[in-house]
Order: structure tokens, then C-alpha cells, then sequence
């Protein structure tokens, strides 16, 4: 609707030549210049890019949400500066989508929705005392950026960006968070199809004795011997998804519940509902694959609460359970296996338990405001027994050890009233909704469970964890708009 009227408008206005005239002398300025053409280039690619975004901002969420496990493909700008290729996406959209917002509002003077801010007040404290923190660190700068960079980052793209691109026309939002779940679902089934293919090539050198010993020596290619490790899928020497199964997990995790919510806007098709359950039983299989300890808690507990807001058929999952647990046994004992196995299990637990002692010490140094956002690998870094015994540092194995060392008890007070906000605003409108427009319930474990996840993971302040909880954020508010008609 919003298109059309800036179709028909934007023709007979100055803001169309004004733009035409702008490109024209960007073609002049290239040709009497000494300006690199492929710099300039970029520059008109990010021009139309921008502009199409504007146009279609739904098309930019849904792009964010497939391409939200490239992980390692990074645009370099210098030796110390960089951004990954999916933020500079989220960035490139919030600019249309303002560009948008601007045009709609003050030039065509259309009546728009009011922008959403979603758990505004508890993000604000949060982030105040996180910045409160930052002054007293003895990298005060360092920090301060360290915050801007990750945590304003992640509220502004992946939490207030699709909240409000989806809820921006109201008959038409629950279509809009369609298409982002879907595209995010393709994403969850391309990456277990690339595990799987994975799986089965590596069978064929198994027999292969020099193989097998090369393999071994890896500690991290050792622990997942058995099924999936990670997926590498070359293209022009790039590896653009994942080296390692923890990684993995996290687009498989939510994935899993997502799909389960796709099946409510196919509720009619029968044939497409009987492919959506075996792509969940896919993507579930490849999930236990990696063999990961948060990630089988986390689909465990997703289950959990999906069973215990489906009360009338629960007796029908802890059957479905115990079947799925009784076929994977082997699965099980092998998990075990690898868990007590020291070049495995052990040292894991081992650099965890090292890591806590560490982290320990250093909350205690500086018990209510911490040493400063970022500082955390620095601390780990400067500590001899664990640079000897594990190499160079890797940041905190969990949200919680994180936050109360670099933020201290009020940070991490704040920070855990920031989700319980977000998750009590999903609860509450799962509990009183009558009015099923969204699958709102399935969105919102999905959004848990990654969470739950971080709590053991290091992807805490990435998009990889808050574009989930943003879509499923967007259920909330939708079922809140039609509630009030």
C-alpha cells in the first residue's frame, strides 16, 4: 500500500529528479576524477541498495534472518577493523528503513504507525549501568565502544529494527513475520542438509588409516567422530557458515521451533504440513548430531514448555519422548563416552572450571560495577596458568560469567531483568491470547531456548541470538494491535 503511494507520488515530485540528479553527478564526478572505480562502484551498489530497502524492508528482515549464520565472512576495512557481512546487511537496511520512515512521514505526510521501542525502560538501565561500568575501567574508551558496538548494536538491529519493519502495516504484519520465519527456517535446513553431506562424505575416507589418525589429533574434529562436526562449504576459498558444531547449534536450536511455527500458516495444507514434520525431524536429528550438551539441554527444555502449554496432549509427547529417547540410546552412550573422554569432556570442563576460578577472583576485585565491558579476555589473557594450559584466551563460556565480571552485580542484575522483561511480555500474551493470529507460543521458545542456550555459549550479544527473540518479539506486539480492535 505504502509502495504504491510512493510510486505515484515520488514521480511528479522534486525529490525524484533531485535523486536522478544526484546519480548523474555521481557518473560525472567518476568520470573527470581520480576516484577508484571500484570504491565508487560500492558506493552506488550501497546507493540502490539502500533504496530498495526502502522500498521493500520486509525483503531486508527476511535476508537478515537466512543469512544470519555467516559467522566468519567479515568485510576488512583495515588490520584492526572489520564487520561482519550480516551486520553490515542489518545496517544497510536500518538506513532504508529510516530513509523510508522519513519519506512516508514528512515529505508525503502519511499517517504511519507509531514507532515501537520494544522493553525500552529495562534495556535503558541496563545499558546506563553498563556505561556507568565503562567509565570506571581502565580502558574507559576501549569499553565504551566495546558496548556501543555490541550491546546498543543488538538492541537497535536485531530487537527494534524488525519489531517495527514487521509491525509498520498491521494487515499486513502477520504476513511479514511469515516471511522472516521462513527464510529463517530455509536457513535451518540448508545448514543440517550442509551437516549432513558433510557426514556422508567424511564416511567415505574413514577406511583411510592416514586419515583416521589426522583426524584424531584434532581435539575438535575428535569430539564429533561419530556424526556431525561442522560444515565447510567452499566457495572461492571462502568458508562463509560454520567451523564448529557449538555454532551450528545455534541457528538449529531455534530452527527447530520455527519450523514448528511455520506449520500454523499452512494449517489447511495437509501435504505441506507432512513435509514441515519431516524437516523438523531433520534439522532435530542433525541438532543431537553435534552432540552438544547445551544444545540437547535446550531442545529439552523447549519441549518441555511446549508440552506444558499443550496440557491435553502431553501424554501424547512424553510417548513421542521416550520413543525418540529408547531409538537414540546409542546416541546417548556415546555422548557419555565423549563427555568422560579427557581430550574431549574433560578438558572442556577442565578450561570451564579454570574460567570460573578466574572469573571469581575478579568479581571480587570489583563486586558491583566490574572491570568494564570487553575487559573479560584481557583478564583471562593476563592469567599464566591458563595462557600454558589452553592457549590464547576465548571470551566468557556464558552470558551470566561475562556480565559480572566485566559489569559486576549491578550489571548483571540489570541485564537479568532485561530478558525476564522480554520473556514475561511473551508469557503474558501467550497465557491471555485467545485470538491465534501468530504462533506465538512456538516463536517464543524458539527465542528461549537460543537464549537458554548463551547461558553456556559466548554468541550473547550477536544477532545470531537476538534476531529470534526480535521476530518473536513481533508476535507479541502483533497479537497486542489486533487485541485492541
Amino acid at each position: 500500500m505504502y509502495n504504491n503511494i510512493i510510486y505515484k507520488k515520488l514521480i511528479f515530485s522534486r525529490e525524484y529528479y533531485l535523486i536522478l540528479a544526484i546519480l548523474f553527478f555521481l557518473f560525472l564526478f567518476s568520470l573527470f576524477s581520480y576516484v577508484d572505480y571500484a570504491v565508487f562502484g560500492v558506493v552506488i551498489l550501497l546507493f540502490f541498495a539502500i533504496l530498495y530497502f526502502a522500498f521493500y524492508p520486509v525483503a531486508g528482515i527476511s535476508l537478515m534472518a537466512l543469512f544470519l549464520p555467516l559467522t566468519y565472512v567479515v568485510l576488512d576495512f583495515s588490520i584492526s577493523r572489520n564487520i561482519p557481512i550480516i551486520d553490515a546487511l542489518a545496517m544497510i537496511v536500518f538506513v532504508g528503513f529510516v530513509f523510508r520512515y522519513f519519506i512516508l512521514k514528512y515529505l508525503f505526510g502519511l499517517k504511519i504507525l507509531n514507532l515501537k521501542y520494544p522493553v525500552w525502560i529495562p534495556f535503558v538501565v541496563f545499558f546506563t549501568i553498563v556505561m556507568f561500568s565503562n567509565l570506571l575501567s581502565g580502558d574507559s574508551f576501549a569499553s565504551a565502544w566495546y558496548a556501543l558496538r555490541n550491546i546498543l548494536f543488538f538492541y537497535i538491529f536485531y530487537l527494534w529494527l524488525p519489531v517495527n519493519i514487521i509491525l509498520e502495516n498491521k494487515k499486513e504484519s502477520s504476513q511479514r513475520l511469515s516471511y522472516s520465519v521462513l527464510f529463517f527456517s530455509l536457513s535451518a535446513i540448508f545448514l543440517s542438509l550442509l551437516s549432513f553431506l558433510n557426514f556422508i562424505y567424511s564416511i567415505k575416507y574413514l577406511e583411510d588409516e592416514n586419515y583416521r589418525l589426522r583426524l584424531a589429533s584434532e581435539s575438535v574434529q575428535a569430539k564429533i567422530m561419530g556424526l556431525v562436526d561442522s560444515v565447510s562449504m567452499g566457495l572461492l576459498s571462502v568458508q562463509p557458515y560454520l567451523t564448529e558444531h557449538v555454532l551450528l547449534v545455534e541457528t538449529l536450536l531455534p530452527g527447530v521451533f520455527f519450523l514448528l511455527a511455520l506449520k500454523f500458516w499452512f494449517d489447511k495444507n495437509e501435504k505441506i504440513n507432512r513435509i514441515i514434520n519431516f524437516l523438523i525431524l531433520f534439522v532435530f536429528c542433525v541438532l543431537i548430531g553435534t552432540f552438544s550438551r547445551g544444545g540437547w539441554l535446550g531442545v529439552l527444555v523447549g519441549f518441555v514448555i511446549y508440552s506444558f502449554f499443550n496440557k491435553k496432549r502431553i501424554m501424547e509427547y512424553l510417548i513421542m519422548l521416550m520413543l525418540l529417547f529408547s531409538i537414540s540410546l546409542p546416541i546417548v552412550f556415546h555422548m557419555y563416552d565423549l563427555q568422560t573422554d579427557y581430550k574431549v569432556g574433560g578438558s572442556s570442563n577442565k578450561n570451564r572450571l579454570m574460567s570460573l576460578d578466574i572469573a571469581f577472583e575478579s568479581f571480587q576485585e570489583k563486586p558491583f560495577f566490574g572491570h568494564g565491558s570487553g575487559q573479560y579476555v584481557e583478564i583471562i589473557n593476563s592469567n599464566i596458568e591458563y595462557i600454558a594450559n589452553f592457549g590464547n584466551a576465548v571470551d566468557a563460556l556464558g552470558v551470566v560469567q561475562k556480565i559480572i565480571v566485566e559489569n559486576g552485580m549491578l550489571g548483571l542484575i540489570s541485564f537479568m531483568f532485561f530478558v525476564l522483561s522480554i520473556f514475561m511480555e511473551m508469557y503474558r500474551e501467550t497465557k491471555k491470547s485467545q485470538a491465534r493470529i501468530v504462533p506465538i507460543l512456538t516463536l517464543s521458545i524458539g527465542a528461549f531456548c537460543i537464549l537458554f542456550f548463551e547461558f553456556f555459549n559466548t554468541s550473547y550479544f550477536m544477532g545470531r541470538t537476538w534476531l529470534p527473540i526480535g521476530l518473536a518479539l513481533s508476535a507479541v506486539y502483533i497479537t497486542k494491535e489486533y487485541e485492541k480492535k
